[in-house]
């Protein structure tokens, strides 16, 4: 076999398999955790935010924004990204499914030490300091 041949084959290989790394494990693996930052900073927002008047306008508005966020979480975590990341994900007890659960129904809450109570199982499911 000729040497350009083989140069070129094994250029195909290196590129094929970078070009498959890159988009079926770096790239979902950025989202969700893109993702999980976002619905960080909303989840210390309101546990620090929790008083009498607690869903204005603003904060539902905000809140809104988490559940799609959080709703994509559990999309990525489902169909994006690769099993072996799950795996990790699974030793380190990081559940979004448990995390969507706590925050699906946040804005129904209307008592703050319930909503702090979710709050909390959130962040632990996320493993969120």
């Amino acid at each position: 076999m000729d040497m350009r041949v083989a140069g070129a084959l094994f250029g195909f290989a290196v590129g094929t398999t970078g070009y498959i790394i890159f988009k079926f494990w770096l790239i979902p693996i950025r989202e969700y955790r893109r993702l999980k930052t976002l619905i960080k900073a909303d989840v210390n927002y309101y546990t620090n935010s929790i008083s009498e008047n607690m869903w204005n306008t603003q904060k539902k508005k905000r809140l809104q924004n988490m559940r799609k966020n959080i709703l994509d979480l559990s999309d990525c975590y489902d169909h994006e990204i690769p099993v072996w990341y799950k795996i990790v994900l699974n030793r380190r007890r990081e559940s979004p499914h448990e995390a969507a659960k706590q925050l699906i129904d946040l804005v129904n809450i209307q008592d703050g030490s319930h909503a702090h109570k979710r709050l909390e199982k959130a962040k632990t499911a996320l493993l969120i300091k």
